[in-house]
């Protein structure tokens, strides 16, 4: 008998009763499945720190929890597996990822605005411990202090003040800038900082 004639779904049945030959049939054909998954997931999470690799480990873990977990009321396979392997994913970015436990610049904090350009917790975000935003600040004002990253004094102030805490409207009063000079200048920053990020990890 010829797995690849047969559905996913009869393979999983089979696999349930003790077919070896049909879980291995699955096993191999959804390495292929979370490869690509780990792929997808590394494109839209580049900054995280997580090789595709450990990715693909992940995704490639769960094929065998779908496998016994699936009835034949949940109809399809594929959809129900990848559903689990993309939370697994989720799950293992929250717990490793270089920037997700900090909440620094990846993310919500650099890719998103809103009618104020920059929202503080955009700029920085909350941190789980005292600990980490101590590093990720000192990481930070390392980058930006650094004359070979060529930031300009304005964008140095202006991040600065989003590092201790400053909202962007803040910003504006205390240096007595305009909406669009604020925003400028955090643009900028935050241009150069994924900018150097990603050369880092790429």
């Amino acid at each position: 008998m010829s797995f690849n004639e047969l559905s996913d779904e009869e393979c999983v049945l089979l696999a349930q009763v003790g077919n070896h030959d049909a879980l291995n049939h699955l096993c191999v054909k959804y390495q292929r499945y979370s490869y690509g998954l780990a792929i997808d997931f590394f494109s839209t999470n580049r900054y995280s720190g997580i090789p595709i690799d450990d990715l693909f480990s992940v995704a490639q873990a769960t094929i065998l929890l779908a496998i016994k977990s699936f009835s034949m009321n949940i109809h399809l396979f594929y959809p129900y597996w990848k559903t689990i392997a993309t939370n697994a994913l989720i799950k293992h970015n929250k717990k490793n990822s270089y920037f997700h436990e900090a909440k620094t610049f990846y993310g919500v904090s650099l890719d998103q605005q809103n009618d104020d350009y920059f929202s503080n917790d955009q700029i920085l975000g909350e941190t789980d411990t005292k600990l980490q935003k101590s590093l990720v600040e000192d990481t930070f004002l390392t980058i930006i202090e650094n004359p070979i990253n060529n930031f300009a004094e304005s964008e140095k102030l202006a991040m600065k003040l989003t590092l201790e805490g400053y909202a962007p409207l803040e910003i504006r009063k205390v240096l007595k800038w305009s909406k669009a000079q604020v925003y400028y200048a955090l643009k900028k920053a935050k241009e150069k900082l994924a900018d150097i990020i990603s050369k880092k990890y790429r």
